[in-house]
């Protein structure tokens, strides 16, 4: 999360306009779709900043919820990747 609701909602504006931007531009598909969703988790932090302390809140447990799901989804991709890197370096000639 960014440090500030005004933060995450900041990033959110900006990101919205370049997302835009960028597919009026005719940028690649791919430019586009991750404007788009970095915008929307920033969007979707700053949401949460509104109920951030109120655990009993269903918007907040579903954000966590959520939040849960996308770290996963992503996490592990992104170890894999590091761990078949650090392998082809290991077996890599020297020069």
């Amino acid at each position: 999360m960014c440090w500030s609701l005004t933060a995450s909602a900041g990033f959110a504006a900006v990101g919205s306009v370049a997302t835009l931007a960028a597919a009026r531009a005719g940028r690649p598909r791919s430019h586009v779709l991750m404007l788009a969703y970095f915008t929307a988790m920033e969007a979707l932090q700053a949401a949460q900043y509104l109920v951030i302390s109120d655990c009993a809140s269903v918007v907040n447990q579903v954000r966590r919820r959520e939040r849960e799901f996308e770290g996963r989804a992503r996490g592990p991709a992104w170890g894999e990747k590091e761990k078949a890197r650090a392998k082809i370096g290991a077996h890599a000639p020297a020069t």
